[in-house]
């Protein structure tokens, strides 16, 4: 088995979504990072359970990114949108989202 750092990956994944959340959402940086956040804690367990897959050669790159974007259309961004942020600009967030999550984990395992 490899040896990975999932505390790392998931510090680091902590750090990029707030800064991807502030570039995006200048005037709403708060209530983006809040989201992204959110998202994230939600989501670690299944983010461990894929990167250990992934560094193990269960699962491709692929794959992960695949059982990520499978995820997108189940998360909220509440925090967004009761500061009037448009669907179609929360949903390009998430994709960004996701994008940053598989190239953080890819690229730290």
């Amino acid at each position: 088995m490899p040896d990975i750092n999932i505390q790392q990956i998931l510090e680091s994944l902590k750090k990029e979504v707030v800064a991807l959340a502030t570039l995006t959402f200048k005037q709403y940086k708060e209530a983006a990072s809040a989201d992204a956040l959110k998202l994230l804690a939600e989501m670690q367990v299944s983010i461990e359970k894929w990167a250990l897959q992934l560094a193990n050669g269960e699962i491709s790159k692929a794959d992960f990114e695949f059982l990520l974007l499978g995820q997108k259309d189940l998360i909220k961004m509440n925090a967004l949108k009761e500061v009037g942020i448009a669907l179609i600009e929360a949903d390009k967030f998430k994709a960004s989202l996701m994008k940053l999550i598989t190239n953080t984990v890819t690229g730290l395992i």
